[in-house]
């Protein structure tokens, strides 16, 4: 399976603040994630939409010339009561190595401007991807 990698390092986390976002607001998957996650887990990508994605928040961009704004719909694991699908009750990622785009490649030390530039990386590759586009029909 070829994987975009992205164009920039991983972030590490070890502190209280990260695991926050994990049961609060898991990261959205960006393009391959979700073949990665299936691979890992030894399932199809098809289950893994069924039993562990849903559609996230999604991201609001808008057109830097005329100021046109649009959703952009995003992926991201389920939400549950205790947090992220995959936060185990040692709170810590059960899929960390393959973990989503949005868990991967954030935390919460970063500038603004440093997560900005990253998201819009993704999203720009979500919009194009039809297999993503196909996942986020397959969670509705």
């Amino acid at each position: 399976m070829a994987y975009t990698r992205p164009p920039f390092q991983r972030t590490i986390c070890a502190c209280p603040g990260e695991v926050k976002n994990c049961q609060t607001m898991p990261g959205y998957l960006g393009p391959d994630d979700v073949e990665r996650i299936a691979e890992y887990l030894q399932l199809t990508p098809d289950d893994v939409c069924r039993d562990y994605l849903e559609e996230g928040k999604g991201a609001i961009v808008a057109h830097s010339g005329t100021g046109e704004q649009w959703k952009i719909r995003t992926l991201r694991p389920k939400l549950l009561v205790n947090g992220c699908i995959f936060l185990t009750e040692e709170r810590r990622c059960r899929i960390h190595p393959v973990a989503p785009f949005g868990c991967a490649y954030f935390d919460v030390h970063q500038t603004a401007w440093k997560a900005m530039k990253r998201s819009l990386w993704a999203l720009r590759l979500i919009v194009s991807d039809r297999t993503y586009q196909r996942h986020l029909d397959e969670v509705e």
